[in-house]
C-alpha cells in the first residue's frame, strides 16, 4: 500500500512539473512575442568604409518600412538581410532579434582586390570572387588601380586572369614595393608600371616565366643604373629593355 501511495505521489509530482513548465513556457512565449523593437545595433567589418550605418537605416527605412516598435517576433529577418545584400559592397549580412528587444545586424564588407578605372574616371572595384561592385563619393580604398576600358571587367576570363595576377603581386611585399599601377594598351597588351619602367606583361599566358625574367632584371639589370624605360617580357628567352618610352 505504502508502495502504491509512493508511485502515485511521484507520478503526481511529475504531472505538476510538466504542467508547470509548460504554463511556464506559454507566458514566456507569450512574453516574447509582445515585446517590440526599441533598438537597431548595426556592427560592420572595419578595415573598409563602403557603407556606414546611415546608409543601412536609410535603406530598411525605404525598403521594409517600420522597425522600431514593432514585435520582434514578427520582423522578417531575412527580408531584411535580402534587402541589404542588394548592395553589391556587402558579402554577407545576418540579422537577429535578442530578448531585449534588440535588432541585431552584422554586415561583411567585401574585400576589393584592384579597382577598374577608366580616363574619364568611372570605375568599378572588384573582390576576389569576380564580384564588381561601385566606388563611393566618401571613401576611397587603396589598392591597386588598372587603368582600362571598363568594359574589360564584363569578360569574365579577362577579369580573372588579371585578379590572380594583382592579386599575386599585390600580396607579395617585394613585388608590391616594386609595382604601383597598372594599364591596358590598346592592342590589350597588359602592363605593369613602376616608379621608373613602364614593364609590358602582354597576355596573362606564361606568367612565371615573365615574372622570373622581371625579378631578374630587378636584381641583375637595374642595379646597373641603366635608364630603361621600357621592359618587355612578351618574348620567351628574352628581356628586351629600352631607353626611351614607346
Amino acid at each position: 500500500m505504502k508502495r502504491t501511495l509512493k508511485i502515485i505521489s511521484s507520478v503526481l509530482a511529475l504531472c505538476v512539473f510538466f504542467v508547470g513548465t509548460g504554463v511556464l513556457i506559454y507566458l514566456s512565449d507569450k512574453k516574447d512575442h509582445s515585446i517590440a523593437c526599441n533598438k537597431i545595433d548595426i556592427s560592420i567589418s572595419e578595415k573598409h568604409r563602403f557603407i556606414s550605418e546611415e546608409d543601412i537605416l536609410n535603406r530598411l527605412r525605404s525598403a521594409y518600412g517600420v522597425i522600431i516598435g514593432e514585435r520582434v517576433k514578427e520582423l522578417d529577418l531575412y527580408r531584411i538581410e535580402s534587402i541589404l545584400e542588394l548592395n553589391l559592397a556587402i558579402k554577407n549580412c545576418e540579422a537577429w532579434t535578442t530578448k531585449d528587444g534588440i535588432l541585431h545586424i552584422d554586415i561583411e564588407q567585401r574585400e576589393p582586390v584592384m579597382k577598374v578605372m577608366d580616363r574619364k574616371k568611372n570605375a568599378y572595384y572588384v573582390d576576389k570572387d569576380g564580384i564588381i561592385f561601385p566606388v563611393t563619393e566618401d571613401y576611397e580604398a587603396q589598392v591597386p588601380v588598372i587603368l582600362c576600358d571598363t568594359a574589360k571587367g564584363m569578360n569574365q576570363d579577362w577579369l580573372s586572369a588579371a585578379i590572380d595576377l594583382v592579386y599575386e603581386l599585390s600580396s607579395s611585399a617585394k613585388w608590391k614595393e616594386r609595382i604601383v599601377s597598372y594599364s591596358v594598351e590598346e592592342n590589350n597588351d597588359f602592363v605593369l608600371h613602376s616608379d621608373k619602367e613602364k614593364i609590358i606583361f602582354g597576355d596573362f599566358k606564361d606568367k612565371k616565366r615573365k615574372l622570373a625574367y622581371l625579378d631578374k632584371y630587378y636584381s641583375e639589370i637595374r642595379p646597373l643604373d641603366k635608364e630603361y624605360k621600357v621592359v618587355n617580357l612578351k618574348y620567351k628567352g628574352q628581356i628586351i629593355c629600352r631607353k626611351k618610352t614607346l
